[in-house]
């Protein structure tokens, strides 16, 4: 254990899937907006990004595709274990 807060992430709201896409952070916001879910998923995103500041994207796209336990590195990017 090395004291860092790690990330275990699950899939995140989308009912949908993206067939032959590959999940990125401005498709799955245009996709909650057209589901009309994106006022619940703000906390969401805010705190990913509080967490990881611009590392946001890689944690992001890592929840898009599945679940994952993310380690974290300790510069503000994490590691899939």
């Amino acid at each position: 254990n090395d004291g860092r807060l790690d990330l275990y992430t699950a899939d995140i709201r989308s009912e949908h899937a993206w067939f032959a896409e590959a999940p990125t952070v401005m498709r799955y916001m245009a996709n909650s907006w057209r589901q009309g879910v994106w006022k619940s998923d703000m906390p969401l995103y805010f705190q990913i990004f509080r967490q990881s500041g611009f590392g946001f994207v890689q944690v992001f796209q890592e929840m898009a595709m599945g679940n994952h336990l993310l380690r974290n590195r300790g510069d503000g990017t994490f590691e899939d274990v």
